[in-house]
């Protein structure tokens, strides 16, 4: 698999487990967090679509940085956090 193919893979994973922690919150939380999760998603979205092109380059380091990300999702990190960690590692390849 190519390094773009792994970050997708890494992001799918992270951005679905931090969505089964927003699914189980509050409806507080929810309505709060809701423009970030759509941010998000949609940011999940863009990098895929990145698979069509032919020049995206992934650092290696920020697949390593998903997966722990999802790790420490799975630990019981904040979720407002857990988006702003997810994004800023996303920012790096499509506009969020």
């Amino acid at each position: 698999m190519s390094d773009l193919t792994n970050m997708i893979a890494a992001a799918i994973e992270a951005f679905n487990t931090i969505d089964a922690k927003y699914q189980m919150a509050d409806i507080n939380t929810q309505a709060k967090l809701s423009d970030t999760r759509s941010q998000a998603a949609t940011a999940l979205v863009k990098l895929r679509d990145k698979q069509l092109e032919q020049d995206t380059s992934i650092n290696e380091a920020d697949i390593a940085e998903m997966n722990q990300l999802t790790a420490q999702i799975k630990d019981g990190a904040a979720l407002q956090k857990d988006f702003a960690d997810f994004l800023g590692i996303l920012a790096k390849y499509v506009a969020v």
